[in-house]
């Protein structure tokens, strides 16, 4: 609406939410009025267990059995994904190019990541490989990586350090009352 015109925007992605994101950013490279209204409107980026394209099959695969990773079933679904991939390479590309897009990300944004070592979709090794990439191009990057708790399950399993994190990554954007730029990355 008109009245939001000139309102700060953060972005938050829930699991699939980083891809949305990154095809968001595709749509704006071809759409030069919507890119001269949105872009710099565009505060920070918050990813709660982001899915890169390339997790997909093992980590949709791994959720809708539990997390029964090694399994016949587990193993049978993954691959039948694949091959629905292959099959259907045209949606396939499209996804990798949004995936590429992710990983080679230009725009100087700070952005909060939020994971665990115990979800079933995606990995911190997956995260970790953007975040690294990002920080190489001297994006602000803050990571909290959470004990235990399941993909997009976080505040539910530690809401003190969740509150926090977005405290401080709200405050560093100045975007609250009591922020001022932080260089540290929480852990829990």
């Amino acid at each position: 609406a008109a009245q939001d015109a000139d309102r700060d925007v953060v972005v938050a992605g829930f699991s699939v939410g980083a891809f949305l994101y990154s095809n968001l950013l595709l749509e704006l490279r071809e759409d030069r009025k919507l890119r001269d209204a949105l872009q710099p409107r565009i505060r920070g980026l918050i990813f709660d267990s982001p899915v890169d394209y390339y997790g997909v099959p093992a980590g949709l695969s791994k959720s809708i059995l539990d997390g029964a990773e090694g399994t016949l079933p587990q193993r049978s679904l993954e691959a039948a994904i694949r091959v629905y991939l292959r099959v259907f390479s045209g949606v396939a590309r499209q996804y990798e190019r949004v995936s590429a897009n992710l990983h080679d990300h230009d725009l100087d944004i700070p952005s909060l990541w939020l994971f665990s070592n115990a979800d079933f979709v995606t990995t911190p090794q997956d995260i970790l490989a953007v975040i690294a990439k990002w920080r190489a191009k001297g994006h602000r990057v803050e990571d909290v990586a959470f004990d235990g708790s399941k993909h997009v399950l976080h505040f539910k399993e530690h809401p003190e350090a969740y509150e926090t994190a977005l405290q401080r990554f709200f405050g560093d954007l100045n975007l609250v009352n009591g922020g001022g730029p932080s260089s540290s990355s929480a852990r829990e």
